[in-house]
């Protein structure tokens, strides 16, 4: 019988813990299950943020023009429900990054990094006072640092590729991603 280090036999089983959740399909797209809608509520306020604003951004952004939201949601809309496949990156699986890396070299023409730590290492820090649709947003997720990214669109959503969900829009005030942003980058 053959003895696996306790470093690999740990590894095997974290792997198998993601698996079900990374396997799941994503609903069928126009259902409900894509978009997390935005709370009627005021939002809490994220980690890093001190100022109050209304529910329909993140504390301190500024208004955008709707035409460059609605550039970004152009090219997020077709890949909503794409199931999450770690170092995905086409319509049949995509993980985080690689979807900020598609949206990015559609919308903007730019080739970003492939991993969100690197995205994270090359972009520059944007304050969120200053994010404009296609701004990436950062998130802890593991309790290790930068480990998921998102795009951000306008008021409080971002796209991104959610393990569980697939490729969905989401709130950065829920409560989940609030409590794990880390900062914003622009590429």
């Amino acid at each position: 019988m053959m003895r696996l280090p306790c470093s690999t036999l740990f590894l095997a089983v974290g792997l198998l813990t993601l698996a079900p959740g990374c396997a799941r399909r994503a609903p069928i797209p126009g259902r409900d299950g894509y978009v997390t809608h935005l709370p009627v509520l005021a939002p809490p306020p994220l980690v890093s943020f001190s100022s109050p604003a209304p529910a329909t951004a993140l504390p301190g952004a500024k208004a955008v023009p709707q035409r460059d939201a609605n550039v970004w949601r152009a090219a997020a809309e077709p890949w909503l429900g794409t199931p999450y496949r770690l170092g995905g990156n086409s319509r049949t699986g995509i993980d985080c990054s690689g979807f900020a890396r598609v949206l990015h070299a559609e919308v903007s023409h730019r080739k970003l990094a492939r991993t969100t730590t690197e995205q994270w290492r090359s972009g520059a820090p944007v304050n969120v006072n200053q994010l404009r649709p296609g701004d990436l947003l950062f998130f802890n997720t593991t309790g290790q640092g930068v480990s998921h990214v998102g795009v951000f669109m306008e008021g409080e959503q971002f796209a991104h590729a959610s393990t569980s969900k697939g490729v969905i829009y989401s709130s950065a005030s829920e409560p989940y991603w609030a409590e794990r942003f880390l900062g914003a980058r622009r590429p």
